[in-house]
């Protein structure tokens, strides 16, 4: 192999190397709906998926929680745009095995999203609503941690 060769294979590794990261970047950019007005973000541990937390490898193992499927699919044909958020998105593992367990169980395909994405509601079974009132939220958080 010639020295040009071997800097051109070395310069197509970088290339497929560049490639390979701009993907997985595109992967952890937030969802963006066509109208946030519209839009709903789902959490999946512990709306979608029975477990609040987070097994070992970041891929899912519990079962549907009773009535998700059936209140996205409604969500969906009342005109709302539905993404599934969750921090374990965030690794490909995790991105993986929650797209592989949501086809599993039959729901409709949807949006993943590493983060929170813009949108009208969120439903997560760990929020607390701030009404403005630091006082207020913080002594709700103390009383329940």
């Amino acid at each position: 192999m010639s020295e040009e060769e071997r800097r051109r294979g070395e310069a197509e590794g970088l290339r497929y190397d560049l490639d390979a990261a701009h993907a997985e970047l595109e992967r952890l950019e937030p969802w963006e709906p066509d109208d946030w007005r519209k839009a709903v973000a789902v959490d999946f541990d512990g709306v979608i998926h029975d477990r609040p937390y987070m097994e070992p490898l970041g891929v899912p193992t519990g079962d549907p929680c009773y009535g998700a499927i059936e209140a996205i699919q409604a969500m969906l044909d009342a005109g709302l745009e539905v993404c599934v958020f969750s921090a374990r998105i965030a690794s490909r593992r995790g991105w993986e095995g929650v797209e592989d367990w949501l086809q599993k169980w039959g729901f409709p395909a949807l949006p993943l999203s590493a983060c929170k994405p813009s949108v009208c509601l969120y439903l997560d079974d760990r929020a607390l609503k701030h009404e403005g009132d630091w006082e207020t939220s913080l002594a709700t958080i103390l009383a329940l941690t």
